[in-house]
């Protein structure tokens, strides 16, 4: 996806999958996916950056999607005009988990999703 989607323009995105991959409740992979493409069309769209990293953890008790580029930021308490924000909010919601999105003007953007794992999903490995 990040091959596809970055093939006409000069930004560079790099994708890294950390811990033992598991098996997600129904849909979370697709909502994991959108929310990732979503970020970097983001980015492609608006930051100005060159780059752009993706880092999926697979933790004991949760799962981390990790989302950053070196753009030029914008102001996550300002209004914005496209549903992209939100959409990925209402994703995330509906697995149960925590957004975080840290930027500022100038400055690189990050967006940050955790999402307990269901208590039947544990697998003992925790990866930081």
């Amino acid at each position: 996806m990040f091959r596809k989607m970055t093939a006409t323009t000069s930004l560079q995105a790099k994708f890294n999958c950390h811990g033992e991959c598991l098996p997600l409740p129904n849909g979370w992979d697709e909502s994991l996916l959108r929310i990732a493409q979503e970020s970097l069309t983001n980015t492609i769209h608006h930051a100005h950056a060159t780059q752009f990293w993706a880092d999926l953890f697979y933790g004991r008790t949760e799962i981390r999607l990790e989302l950053q580029d070196n753009g030029k930021g914008f102001d996550v308490n300002a209004a914005h005009a496209g549903f992209g924000l939100l959409g990925i909010g209402e994703r995330v919601e509906e697995m149960g988990g925590e957004l975080m999105i840290k930027s500022g003007g100038g400055d690189r953007t990050t967006v940050s999703v955790r999402v307990p794992l269901p208590p039947e999903l544990h697998n003992g490995v925790d990866v930081e």
